[in-house]
């Protein structure tokens, strides 16, 4: 089976009900977006201001209250669409298995990439003792920063997918079961990999230019909701093809 990459994009179509998850789902990024702006308009005094401080902190625990329902609510997708395998998005409900997926979500993330930051920390160090004696380091670790990069988004894309299939943090390191997902699948892998860059530069390009305005930055929960979305779709179509590949 191969990734149906218009499938994902247009999701909408096959949803009867995409547009009340869709606005759900709009209203908790509202959130985030709030505070991103907020951060970068008024954090530069927030060393200064105490009025600030207090408005910034309460302004980032609820994006991130928020974020842990977006980010369960993309678990749950994920999962929802490998277990029921049906085309439409699961819908907002049981906010509290919401909640408590969300934070599996990042606790596995950090776990999943922190093997990789402690190479990068390791190779920095390095870096910092040996750069005075001999210059020719620097390019070397500037191409170790960029091969950790890489593979740091490589396995967050393999180990979302699997994450998806049960919901358990520890499947987040469960390096096995995720090889398992690329066995024979590797065509799938490396064009979900493509579709995550392209959507990560996309979100990088459309956040840009958004928040030149004020209007932009209206629109940016959509685009930022729109993106998870299809990115949920994405991973759980890798998950299923390795699926179906077995079963055939």
């Amino acid at each position: 089976m191969k990734l149906n990459i218009l499938k994902a994009f247009l999701f909408f179509k096959e949803d009867s009900l995409w547009v009340k998850k869709f606005l759900i789902g709009c209203a908790f990024m509202i959130f985030p977006v709030l505070f991103s702006f907020l951060y970068s308009t008024v954090g530069v005094h927030i060393t200064t201001s105490k009025a600030v401080l207090i408005l910034i902190l309460v302004s980032g625990l609820i994006a991130l209250i928020s974020w842990l329902f977006i980010c369960g609510y993309y678990s749950t997708a994920i999962n929802f669409q490998i277990t029921e395998k049906q085309a439409e998005l699961p819908a907002w409900k049981n906010f509290k298995n919401m909640l408590f997926a969300g934070a599996k979500y990042i606790l596995g993330v950090i776990l999943c990439a922190l093997p990789f930051f402690i190479i990068l920390a390791v190779f920095l160090l390095l870096f910092l003792y040996t750069t005075m004696s001999k210059p020719i380091i620097a390019p070397i670790f500037a191409i170790i920063v960029i091969l950790m990069l890489v593979c740091i988004f490589a396995s967050l894309i393999l180990m979302t997918s699997n994450f998806g299939t049960d919901l358990k943090l520890l499947s987040f390191i469960n390096y096995k079961q995720g090889f398992e997902l690329v066995k024979n699948n590797w065509k799938n892998y490396l064009l979900i990999l493509a579709m995550g860059l392209v959507i990560l530069l996309i979100y990088l390009l459309v956040d840009f230019i958004l928040r030149l305005t004020k209007v932009g930055m209206i629109l940016m929960p959509f685009i930022w909701t729109y993106m998870i979305f299809v990115s949920a779709i994405l991973q759980a179509q890798f998950a299923l093809s390795k699926n179906q590949q077995t079963e055939n």
